[in-house]
């Protein structure tokens, strides 16, 4: 009977952990490749330790070589299979991002890259890779649903709706999703600081087993190690262990559970530590990181805590801001999850005053519920201080990722205690299913429309009336077209289809010019580059399949009943045509297609 009650009270966890893995998933295949923030540079720390074998320096020339190397080295390890020789071929910046062309706005176009179909499954070498790697962070992204789930049993074991309740705010909240399924260590380092808040828990409910003292400093370490934010870890495991030395009334226990903690911490993070104190004179790191990157817009805490804008703007980012924090839910979203925070906190209110004895009762009493508030504290201690110091750079809601698990607990307590008796589950249910809906909704509306793959047309090349092969180069093939005349006002329109071969050195404008065929006479003409110059053809790739449509205006009547079009490319610097090729040689410089006006 015991064995089918824990089956039962692990259910829903299992029923939620399955939702939010295929949620993940389907966030992963959703995100085109590099539309999370920071992904290119999170790929080169695992491919420089791959290639170099060692931690890299500043030197090393991207933007994360002063994380902690645990969560590159776990990634590494899971790629090391693929061929990642082809990376440079896979990065193609979008010119009109904001990034790219910093006089456009973030709230620009979306997309830092410009995409194909070639990322699209089957996956192969780069692709393979990421893809494979933002996998590995939705499992870690499990791991943190998980803790939320049983931090809210150990300390609510007779409330199973809590529990329910709190790893639905973790796991359908879809910017959580999203950093789950990128590539990045934030997954990692939610996972680690999520779990560590077991056995800190568990210590100021009173189990002082060495264990608990053990594998909260392991966690800690751990945490450090993915990411130096989860050295928000040990405050919180301080507070756990200063409180259990109080409640102990002995200097010699609090001595022998420090140590407990502090043995495998230390034997965790000391090399790495070490590592930064000798070679920059700062265990942290810190100041050679602040001297790559110069603070900008610094800011006090009442700068930022007082600031309408910015408290909004963390709110955003904390629930829906894709891609590089430039693609946001709608606005009426927003304002409708603004509503958590007044209910819950009514709820926590009514909970303090009636309902910690009576209808949700924590095992420990009130300690636990408040180690919980104050991990929510520490954990935004440190991001808080990074949009001080850097301000704009650091607004994003994914740096308080840390104490989500604790705020699941927190949120769904609140809701759990807004109405009374029978009726008490019913906000923990509608708020799990609002997020999970909001979830579900969010990447066919939001992140798969904000991000055109070129070529991204049903059996593009299927809608040639014409076929061809005509190699210009060896690079760049015409492989059909199709034409077709507007009667009303007199124009041809003409859609080319391409097809890169090889890797375009220069970038080319195609040229049509609509030809008299009686005496070779231009009768119009139409010079563009690809997609208006939003995809120049040093981005091409071999494989990629594109078409341009061109509009000619035919001559007046009398008109011929039949054109002839010549097409061609040009370097739009110097005006040299590429060269058509045949059998190897280059034969000329342009191909002629015929239309026949009916």
């Amino acid at each position: 009977m015991t064995n089918d009650k824990s089956i039962k009270s692990w259910l829903p966890l299992a029923l939620v952990i399955i939702a939010f893995v295929a949620l993940g998933g389907y966030y992963s295949l959703t995100i085109p490749l590099w539309e999370a923030p920071d992904e290119p540079s999170h790929f080169h720390y695992l491919r420089y330790l791959l290639e170099q074998k060692k931690l890299p320096t500043p030197e090393s020339g991207f933007d994360t070589w002063h994380h902690p190397p645990l969560f590159y080295l776990i990634a590494a390890l899971a790629v090391s299979d693929v061929d990642l020789s082809d990376y440079i071929n896979w990065r193609r910046p979008n010119p009109k991002s904001f990034i790219v062309d910093q006089t456009n706005p973030t709230d620009g176009p979306p997309g830092i890259q410009l995409h194909s179909r070639r990322e699209l499954p089957p996956y192969r070498d780069i692709p393979l890779a990421v893809h494979r790697l933002r996998w590995l962070n939705v499992l870690f992204g499990a791991l943190a649903v998980a803790a939320a789930y049983a931090l809210a049993q150990k300390i609510f074991p007779a409330q199973p709706w809590l529990a329910v309740g709190a790893a639905s705010v973790v796991a359908f909240n879809p910017q959580f999703i999203f950093t789950s399924a990128s590539l990045n260590n934030d997954a990692a380092l939610t996972a680690a600081f999520s779990l560590g808040l077991l056995p800190a828990v568990a210590i100021v409910q009173g189990d002082y087993r060495w264990r608990q003292f053990a594998g909260l400093g392991l966690l800690a370490g751990l945490a450090i190690l993915f990411k130096q934010s989860g050295l928000a870890l040990v405050g919180v495991a301080g507070a756990a262990i200063m409180g259990a030395g109080w409640q102990s009334r002995s200097w010699k226990r609090l001595f022998k559970w420090s140590a407990w903690f502090g043995i495998p911490l230390a034997l965790l993070t000391g090399p790495f530590y070490l590592r930064n104190a000798l070679l920059y004179g700062d265990p942290f790191a810190y100041k050679m990181h602040r001297a790559v990157h110069p603070p900008t817009e610094a800011r006090t805490l009442w700068d930022v805590i007082g600031s309408v804008k910015i408290l909004n703007r963390l709110h955003q980012t904390f629930w829906g801001y894709f891609g590089w924090a430039n693609l946001p839910l709608p606005e009426i979203v927003f304002k409708i999850l603004l509503l958590i925070y007044p209910l819950a906190l009514l709820g926590l209110v009514f909970w303090g005053i009636w309902g910690r004895r009576r209808w949700a009762k924590p095992k420990g009493g009130a300690a636990p519920v408040a180690l919980l508030l104050l991990a929510i504290a520490v954990a935004c201690v440190i991001p808080l201080r990074y949009i001080m110091t850097f301000g704009a750079f650091g607004m994003q809601g994914r740096y308080f990722f840390p104490m989500i698990a604790a705020l699941g607990v927190v949120v769904s307590l609140g809701f759990y205690s807004l109405l009374p008796g029978k009726w008490r589950s019913l906000p923990v249910m509608g708020l799990s299913l609002a997020l999970f809906a909001l979830a579900l909704w969010t990447p066919a509306n939001i992140i798969r429309p904000a991000y055109p793959y070129l070529g991204d047309l049903p059996a593009i090349l299927q809608t040639r009336q014409v076929e061809r092969a005509d190699n210009f180069a060896n690079v760049i093939e015409l492989a059909g077209y199709s034409a077709g005349l507007n009667e009303s006002d007199g124009r041809l329109k003409l859609t080319l289809f391409w097809r890169a071969l090889g890797l375009p050195q220069q970038d080319y404008t195609i040229f049509v010019h609509l030809l008299n065929p009686a005496d070779g006479a231009l009768l119009s003409q139409d010079d563009r580059r690809p997609l208006d110059g939003d995809f120049p053809t040093t981005l091409w790739r071999p494989g990629d399949v594109m078409r341009t449509v061109h509009t000619l205006q035919l001559s007046e009547a009398p008109r011929p009943t039949l054109y002839i079009l010549e097409v061609g490319l040009y370097n739009w610097k110097t005006g040299q045509r590429l060269p058509l090729f045949q059998d190897g040689q280059a034969t000329d410089s342009a191909v002629y297609l015929e239309y026949l006006a009916e």
